[in-house]
Order: C-alpha cells, then sequence, then structure tokens
C-alpha cells in the first residue's frame, strides 16, 4: 500500500513459482498483476515470504539477493507514486490485519512509500512487521536529505554486495 494507503501499482518481477505445480518454471517476466491475483498463493493464499521459501526459483533467489527484482519499482518512483527512500510498501492483503493488530501502523502511510528504508538497511529480511514498523516511524520522524542519503548509500552497498533477502539473516 502507498501513501495515505493507496493501493500501489503492481508491477513487479516475478521471482516466485506462478503456481507450485510449474516446477520447471523459471522465466524473469515482468507483468502486471491484479490485485486479486494470488499466483504462487493459489493453494495458500496470502502469505509473507520467509528464509527458505519452496515458491522461490533459483533465478529468483539471485534477483532478490541483488535487488534485481525492484528495477520495476523504478516505474512508481518516476510516477511519483513512490521516492526512493521511505516505508517500504506492503501487500493490501495483510495491510487491513497489520492496521488492525499493530498500534499506530497507520502513520506509516503519511509519506509515500520509498524503494529502500531505514527497515531494510539496518533491520531484517524476516524481520516481524512490528520490528520495521520501529524503523519506519524513526524514519518519518527523523527524515531528512542526509538521512535519505545514507540509506541510500547503505542501500547501494548491499547491493554491490549482494546483502539483500534472507541471507542477510544469516549474520545475526
Amino acid at each position: 500500500m502507498g501513501r495515505d494507503a493507496h493501493p500501489p501499482d503492481r508491477r513487479v518481477a516475478r521471482s516466485l513459482l506462478p503456481d507450485p505445480s510449474w516446477a520447471g518454471w523459471a522465466d524473469l517476466q515482468l507483468v502486471q498483476v491484479p490485485i486479486d491475483d494470488q499466483g504462487a498463493e493459489t493453494p495458500t493464499g496470502p502469505v509473507l515470504s520467509g528464509k527458505d521459501d519452496p515458491r522461490i526459483t533459483r533465478i529468483g533467489r539471485i534477483m532478490r539477493k541483488t535487488a534485481v527484482d525492484e528495477i520495476p519499482q523504478l516505474i512508481s518512483i518516476f510516477r511519483g507514486d513512490m521516492s526512493w527512500v521511505g516505508p517500504r510498501p506492503e501487500r493490501p492483503e495483510f495491510v487491513r490485519d497489520f492496521l488492525r493488530d499493530i498500534p499506530d501502523y497507520g502513520r506509516r502511510y503519511r509519506v509515500k512509500p520509498g524503494l529502500t528504508g531505514l527497515a531494510q538497511v539496518c533491520g531484517h529480511y524476516l524481520s516481524a512487521p512490528e520490528e520495521k514498523l520501529v524503523y519506519d516511524l524513526e524514519y518519518i520522524r527523523r527524515r531528512s536529505l542526509w538521512l535519505d542519503l545514507q540509506i541510500w548509500l547503505l542501500s547501494w552497498a548491499n547491493t554491490l554486495f549482494g546483502r539483500w533477502g534472507a541471507d542477510k539473516d544469516a549474520d545475526r
């Protein structure tokens, strides 16, 4: 979800198997995902991706580790729907529950979502939404051009050294 809790453009680079029965499918696809599309989640419904998620393809692991799967979000940045730095947009399927269950979760929608954020460079991929919210609210409280530059540089370092994704959690 984006600023003011508006649904985002769901243009994504697929890094998950679209359906578990397509075991050989591993091509990168840039697709406009319908809001009700579940693809890889058809048997389970919406679920957060985990460290050893069986839906992630070999190519998907590389895409996630190097953040190549984020390239389609550049379209949203250039259209003005997202910024380079800010709280990461969350999928609408989870937002309803987070708004209901996590105090102050709605405060993160006071700013545009970002391609990267404080929760991504200071937290971990598998961090609970409550933990990510602490970073998001701290970013909103302290946001400045200097903080954005620091987060952006840390994000580039993570990308250059392949430090994104669940692998980052292995270093804990």
